[in-house]
């Protein structure tokens, strides 16, 4: 037999009568005195200006470029580590002994050091 899913309680909405902080005492805010409530109105005052001044994103400075070039950092370059060789075997010399007395070599160096 399934058991009956429990119903949840809905959240309930609070109104402004209970915001309020520990034990019945009320925010901040109202318990400044003359003198922070006059300092804090001056540093959100002051907070606001600056942020009029700069603007939404800041203070931006463009950047004097000095070449016309685009360079890339240099990155990390590892050293190739193959998993299987490219080539089964490796190749054979084309010019042996037998394809020498094939293709001999008739240059005047070559003839002047078969005479000596």
């Amino acid at each position: 037999p399934a058991k009956p899913a429990a119903a949840k309680p809905k959240p309930v909405a609070r109104t402004n009568k209970n915001v309020r902080g520990k034990k019945g005492v009320q925010n901040k805010a109202i318990q400044r005195t003359g003198i922070q409530k006059q300092r804090h109105a001056l540093r959100q005052a002051l907070d606001v200006a600056t942020k009029v001044v700069k603007g939404r994103q800041g203070i931006r400075i463009k950047k004097i470029r000095t070449s016309c070039h685009f360079h890339v950092r240099p990155t990390l370059k590892l050293p190739r580590k193959p998993m299987y060789p490219r080539k089964s075997m490796p190749r054979k010399p084309c010019m042996d002994k037998f394809s020498i007395i094939r293709y001999p070599l008739t240059t005047e160096a070559a003839m002047k050091k078969i005479e000596d």
